[in-house]
């Protein structure tokens, strides 16, 4: 799976991962992985969102899934991802992406070197906690 994302990277598409642990790929690196963000949460809660929003051409496609991209659930077990299509549902998954993506509190930002926390200068944001009272108010 890494080495799928570095081709895909190397031909040009933009990829942001973000991960809850472990992540063996090496972003920035360059004719490598260039195109390549990861950002990693850990927080409370265990679970986390395996979202996949695919933008090809202004032709979006979201999958929601079960599993981790972890050799164990790619070839020992069987899992499940399933097209988005309700434009509310999808709305409501890209907002938590978003979210995630602009936590400031408990995200790192892996790079090829360091583990660097996302900007501090902001407004705080703890995606595990703005998920959770959306969710709780809705």
């Amino acid at each position: 799976m890494v080495n799928l994302l570095y081709t895909a990277s190397n031909a040009g598409v933009q990829i942001q991962l973000l991960v809850r642990g472990i992540c063996r790929l090496k972003p920035g690196v360059k004719n490598q992985s260039e195109n390549i963000e990861v950002k990693r949460i850990v927080d409370r809660y265990l679970e986390h969102g395996r979202i996949f929003y695919f933008y090809n051409d202004g032709k979006p496609l979201l999958l929601a899934g079960s599993a981790d991209w972890m050799e164990r659930n790619i070839h020992r077990r069987i899992e499940v991802c399933f097209p988005v299509s309700d434009p509310l549902h999808q709305n409501m998954l890209i907002e938590i992406m978003n979210l995630q993506w602009s936590d400031n509190v408990k995200a790192t930002a892996i790079d090829t070197s360091t583990l660097s926390y996302a900007e501090r200068n902001k407004a705080a944001i703890r995606s595990q906690e703005e998920i959770w009272k959306r969710i709780k108010n809705a």
